[in-house]
């Protein structure tokens, strides 16, 4: 009998050995790629990365069924999704008569539903009380005040996952209805870290100000506001910002000559200009966007 419970033993010793050394690596991994991310952002070529993110993603969410509460595979997944979708799949999306439309819009969608579960899944990793405050308007702000600096990432990746859902579904009540968890954990992120990621709450929020009506809570006021903010924080350096800002809040105010004007002074700069190089992916998808809805412009307004 104690031979037995010995062996026992000895074997439950084994296993969890085991599985402590699969965590181990599994997270030794995961800070790899996280520790990897700028050599995305500093390469100037979309295609590249476009036929690179979806390994990668794959790669994440095997390593995520061995260890699924790591806060922090779960974020990178929450990036890499809203990335991957929004550099590659919108811009398929807005080229105009594309006859695929219906179904890269379905797919679009379910991309970023992915990226926002992520994103959720990360954010009650570190907070449980998230877990209904983001389902439940009048249980956020207990959830977002709890998080500190270090839940950062993954509240900006789930706040961009749910933008962007929002943005392409202005027509479902369900969408509409997560307005609120866009405009509280961008508002979050400006008050914990108003810089990460190059300021691009201050982005996300000019965005939805900008694209909205006064009686949907719109503002163009706010909206210059923030656009004003990301510039400073940049110093005029990040091109999507101007991008961002022509195609939401220069044509919800019908100002066609400023967007037409904007839009050719981005194709216009230089990258040789820019003093961070971890810009040069984003400002190269910029330019590649502001062609692209310059090219539009008669479907716009």
């Amino acid at each position: 009998m104690r031979f037995s419970i010995f062996f026992r033993l000895a074997a439950l010793s084994l296993l969890l050995t085991q599985c402590s050394i699969r965590t181990m690596a599994i997270r030794e991994v995961g800070d790899l790629v996280a520790d990897g991310v700028p050599a995305f952002e500093r390469d100037d070529d979309p295609d590249l990365i476009r036929d690179a993110l979806p390994a990668n993603i794959k790669l994440l969410e095997a390593m995520l069924e061995s260890d699924p509460e790591n806060r922090q595979l779960l974020t990178l997944l929450a990036q890499m999704y809203a990335s991957y979708t929004f550099g590659f799949v919108e811009p398929e999306l807005d080229k105009p008569q594309n006859p695929l439309k219906t179904q890269i819009r379905e797919r679009l969608n379910r991309l970023y539903l992915r990226g926002m579960a992520y994103g959720e899944r990360a954010l009650i990793a570190a907070e449980s009380s998230c877990a209904e405050g983001l389902k439940v308007s009048t249980g956020i702000d207990a959830c977002l005040n709890k998080l500190d600096k270090d839940d950062v990432p993954a509240l900006f990746w789930y706040g961009f996952n749910v933008a962007a859902y929002v943005n392409r579904n202005f027509n479902s009540v369900s969408a509409l209805a997560l307005g609120v968890n866009i405009e509280k954990s961008m508002q979050r992120v400006v008050a914990l870290q108003e810089d990460f990621n190059f300021g691009c709450a201050h982005v996300l929020l000019m965005a939805y100000f900008g694209s909205r009506s006064p009686m949907m809570g719109g503002s163009a006021e706010k909206a210059k506001e923030h656009y004003e903010k990301v510039q400073a924080i940049t110093e005029k350096q990040f091109w999507l910002a101007d991008v961002f800002y022509a195609r939401y809040v220069l044509v919800q105010n019908d100002d066609q000559a400023g967007f037409e004007a904007l839009l050719k002074a981005v194709g216009e700069k230089k990258a040789e200009t820019v003093t961070n190089p971890r810009m040069a992916l984003y400002n190269s998808l910029a330019k590649t966007r502001a062609k692209m809805y310059l090219n539009a412009v008669d479907d716009l307004f």
